[in-house]
């Protein structure tokens, strides 16, 4: 959908790349529209990234984000980028502190 048919349909494409029409918006998406709206280029790309795999998680899991997400879940999480992902120690770390501040 181009941003002509965007401004058309009153909507308007997700932090995290989905379309929306701006009446549906959830607690959710204004979370990430206003987290991310402080940061650009390479910055925002990651932050975007590090939500992206949080969120997909989150929904194997059926933890919402914003309601569920305590330490013990945060651990959890962890753990998945280090077993599952098999991600170094340095990037769950870069990954958490993105999300802490979530």
């Amino acid at each position: 959908m181009n941003k002509e048919n965007e401004d058309n349909n009153h909507g308007l494409r997700t932090a995290l790349g989905l379309f929306y029409n701006t009446e549906n918006f959830t607690t959710l998406d204004l979370a990430v529209f206003s987290y991310l709206a402080r940061y650009q280029g390479n910055t925002r790309g990651n932050y975007e990234t590090s939500l992206k795999i949080l969120f997909k998680w989150c929904a194997q899991v059926n933890v919402h984000p914003l309601d569920n997400m305590k330490r013990p879940i945060l651990e959890l999480f962890a753990r998945y980028l280090e077993d599952t992902r098999i991600n170094s120690p340095s990037t769950v770390a870069h990954h958490i502190s993105i999300i802490r501040r979530f």
